[in-house]
């Protein structure tokens, strides 16, 4: 050895300490075994051929020396015994995996800095290491003497041949091993089959079964094993006549080599009866010489009485399914599986033909009726991924366009270990009830003078949104009460029959100013109310208000009279959450109703509740958003913004959800309001332009999409401040996206204020070379001649005309005429709030070319979006 071995000696005792090291020890049985002959008697013959004082195999645990054979001169009494390794050469030719050559050891460092070596009396030393298969180093083999001496390359070449026939030997005992755990693991799978398998030699005899060959036959070991095959089990035809060896298919194989298998064949059981089988012969060939064959076969009757038993259910199943006046059907267990099977029934209730209904998995979701089909599909996803019952009433479409108002219930059906297999369920029509059940609630909840719904449904609707939300109203309610000033006078000088025909005038002139999700009820005399459902701000509330007070003051004509009428209306407003009893926001409009009355009339008056409990609750929000900009717990979702014509996702808007840790996310219509009003708003939308910008320039090089843009919808807290320009200056230096890429969406309600300071600020946003687009558009309720006043590059129709392009040609004409002047000004268009594909289609019928929308793709985190944009 060139270096002082103290210096190794840590790394070599880790050697020798490795888990793989010893595990091979103890594989091999090398560890605190009986000595091995044949290693015996290579230690005798190297110490006889090298004429030394001890020849010994040393096999080297993690803590000491284990001699697994030793011999001596004749002249020297054996004296060997397992050491510690801290006297050891061994150890180094192990930890070195290098032989080891000592003319005379006490000129070794080791000696030399360790009297114990000395005591050992040893002083030629020459050892090779012994390996496993693997390479592992299991000892050495040396010799050694207490005279120094000077070792010839004749000695190395002998030791190190003799060290050879030591790992021949250390190899063939790995073999051996080997072999016969492969034989165990043989038997065992031969024994646990559940397929028969029988071995025949030349002359067609059994020479081996496994248990399941002796079990399915019939016969015992001792008497199977020599008979002949065809003999045993193989001798007649299944209808009894003998059966010639010369047509035994087995004998064939095992005599002429010929392969054979069959999956329905006879075998006689040992006491006279048939078995079918599914058979497989084998020729076995050894060093091209035929031997024999080897024979698999599988008892079918369990199998073939299973599907006599289904064939029988199946066929009774048929009968009831074609008799019930109700369609049946099974479901995959999981959503995307779709139907598997449907009854022809359905032809009859709804027109589509069931190899229609099963081979388009879209169909059955896409005839739901577009008002049911959000909540049915969330219902059934629910209840397949959660393994629920399905149990409920909506609308389907037939292909005549007939709405079918249908009850389906399905349940899972279980294997015998309790796993689901598939879901199984029946539909049925009930039309004609939900008919009747329709005629009687509109005898009940519908005011006759007006046609609209009357107190008793108010009332009834009321309750319903409490229950329906628990303690608490989770969205934004609204409450608008007003009656009609000065009515007893048209009463008094008209009469009732002009203040009935009044009465209906102003129902009807309220129903066509209403949204989607708010409706007016006539409480009786000349009172109103609109509820008003998923308000998203008390000023949306009050602009209805004034279209509504607007619509009530157009003049009243009725033969040749003309009247202007007018109202006092109040409104109450709830909060997202709040505890409020929804009847008491009836309440509370009513009392707002009476002091625009008292200041004047014509008015409308806000119902403001008590001061303490609202400022409590907004500074609680306050304090939440002050500890989650503290604490990062804002993220950003992503919605593609889609090309209708090629389906290319051309855009990503960001938008920001505030994710509380271990809380649900806080819907935006939450917390947005309170930090615009206290400026929170402006740190926040800083940090989401920093963190969409980045993060989209990250995709467009990482997955390769150079023309993919961002869209960042901004707050118009944050449009007024001078921070504004300078935060997307650094956003796109910081992120290193190209400006053109980046586009403000800006809402239209601001840009209709119309001031210098607008102008001003757009011009300064231009200049970074980003794009402005306007949101929302159409909400303004003001013509299109603003857009000459600004330069912009794109518009997005505001989802409200979306939602019935399909139905309402109003709003088709709407959309198509935004799209006609934006195509005049060169701008793009994008349509917000696609739900359906009919939307879809109808919106390229127009000529719209990009769109967003839950049915395109909902809003999804980052690392959802870039699965996404992957695939």
């Amino acid at each position: 050895m060139d270096q002082d071995p103290r210096l190794d000696e840590a790394r070599i005792m880790e050697i020798l300490s490795a888990p793989n090291r010893l595990r091979e020890l103890e594989r091999l049985g090398l560890l605190d075994s009986f000595r091995v002959d044949a290693f015996d008697r290579l230690t005798n013959l190297a110490a006889r051929l090298l004429d030394v004082q001890t020849s010994l195999l040393s096999i080297i645990d993690a803590d000491r020396q284990f001699f697994k054979s030793s011999a001596h001169r004749p002249d020297k009494e054996d004296e060997v015994s397992d050491r510690p390794l801290s006297y050891s050469f061994c150890k180094y030719v192990v930890g070195t995996d290098e032989p080891l050559i000592l003319e005379d050891a006490a000129e070794h460092p080791v000696v030399q800095h360790n009297l114990g070596y000395a005591e050992l009396g040893v002083r030629a030393y020459a050892g090779f290491p012994v390996r496993s298969r693997s390479g592992v180093v299991l000892g050495s083999f040396c010799v050694l003497d207490e005279t120094p001496r000077h070792w010839s390359s004749d000695d190395l070449q002998t030791l190190r041949a003799l060290t050879d026939l030591v790992i021949d030997e250390v190899r063939l005992r790995e073999v051996m091993i080997d072999l016969a755990r492969e034989r165990e693991e043989h038997t065992a799978l031969l024994d646990g089959m559940t397929e028969g398998v029988i071995g025949v030699n030349r002359e067609g005899e059994c020479t081996f079964a496994n248990p399941t060959a002796f079990t399915i036959l019939g016969w015992p070991e001792d008497e199977l094993r020599g008979s002949t095959i065809h003999g045993a089990f193989h001798h007649c035809y299944p209808n009894g006549e003998p059966r010639p060896i010369s047509d035994c298919p087995i004998t064939a194989a095992s005599v002429n080599g010929d392969d054979f298998q069959s999956e329905s064949l006879t075998l006689w059981h040992r006491d006279g009866h048939t078995i079918p089988v599914q058979l497989d012969v084998r020729p076995i060939h050894i060093d091209g010489q035929l031997h024999g064959a080897v024979v698999v076969f599988t008892d079918l009757r369990e199998r073939i009485a299973s599907q006599e038993a289904l064939q029988a259910a199946e066929s009774r199943l048929e009968i009831l399914v074609n008799e019930m006046p109700a369609v049946t059907f099974i479901h995959g267990r999981a959503v995307e599986d779709g139907l598997i099977f449907i009854s022809p029934q359905i032809e009859w209730m709804l027109g589509y033909s069931p190899d229609e209904w099963v081979s388009n998995r879209q169909l059955p979701m896409q005839r739901v009726h577009p008002d049911d089909r959000d909540r049915i599909s969330a219902v059934h996803r629910t209840a397949i991924e959660q393994e629920l019952d399905f149990d409920e009433e909506y609308r389907k479409i037939s292909r005549n366009g007939a709405v079918v108002w249908v009850q389906t219930r399905s349940r899972l059906v279980y294997d015998a270990d309790g796993k689901p297999l598939y879901r199984m369920g029946i539909m049925n029509d009930i039309s004609h009830l939900k008919r009747l059940e329709q005629r009687l609630e509109s005898q009940a909840y519908t005011d006759s003078v007006t046609g609209l719904r009357n107190r008793a449904w108010f009332i009834k609707q009321l309750h319903g949104v409490g229950d329906a939300n628990g303690s608490g109203l989770k969205d934004r309610l609204a409450v608008i009460f007003f009656d009609l000033d000065d009515f007893k006078v048209v009463n008094d000088s008209l009469g009732h029959q002009v203040g009935d025909i009044l009465l209906w005038t102003i129902g009807d002139r309220v129903r066509q100013e209403l949204p989607p999700t708010a409706t007016v009820a006539r409480l009786g005399g000349d009172e109103f109310t609109v509820l008003f459902e998923s308000v998203s701000s008390t000023e949306e509330v009050q602009e209805l208000a004034e279209r509504i007070l607007h619509a009530i003051r157009q003049p009243f004509e009725y033969e040749g009279r003309s009247l202007l009428p007018a109202a006092s209306m109040g409104i109450a407003v709830s909060e997202p959450g709040s505890t409020v009893d929804p009847e008491s926001l009836l309440t509370g409009a009513d009392l707002a109703m009476y002091d625009a009355k008292y200041a004047g009339k014509n008015k409308i008056a806000l119902f403001q509740p008590h001061m303490s409990s609202r400022m409590w609750d907004r500074m609680s929000i306050e304090l939440a958003l002050r500890r989650a900009i503290e604490n990062e717990e804002f993220v950003v979702h992503y919605q593609p913004i889609f090309d209708l014509e090629s389906g290319t996702v051309l855009e990503l808007e960001a938008l920001l959800r505030w994710q509380p840790p271990g809380e649900p996310l806080v819907s935006p219509g939450d917390f947005i309001p309170v930090a615009e009003q206290t400026g929170q708003i402006i740190e926040i939308g800083r940090w989401t332009l920093l963190e969409a910008t980045r993060q989209v320039a990250a995709w467009r090089q990482e997955l390769d999409l150079p023309e993919l843009r961002l869209a960042v919808n901004l707050s118009s807290v944050q449009y007024e401040h001078p921070s504004l320009y300078r935060d997307v200056i650094r956003a796109l230096e910081e992120s290193d996206l190209p400006a053109d890429r980046l586009t403000l969406e800006i809402t239209e309600s601001w840009m209709l204020r119309g001031t210098d300071e607008i102008i001003e600020t757009l011009a300064d946003l231009r200049s970074t070379g980003a794009r402005l687009a306007i949101d929302d558009f159409g909400t303004g309720f003001s013509s299109l001649g603003y857009l000459r006043q600004y330069t912009v590059d794109a518009l997005k129709i505001d989802r409200s005309f979306i939602e019935d392009v399909v139905v309402s040609p109003g709003d088709a004409a709407i959309v198509q005429s935004v799209i006609a002047v934006a195509r005049t000004l060169n701008l793009d268009v994008t349509a917000e709030g696609i739900e359906t594909g009919e939307q879809e289609e109808v919106l390229r019928s127009l000529g719209c070319h990009h769109g967003q929308g839950f049915y395109l793709a909902r809003p999804m985190p980052a690392e959802n979006m870039t699965e996404f944009l992957t695939q």
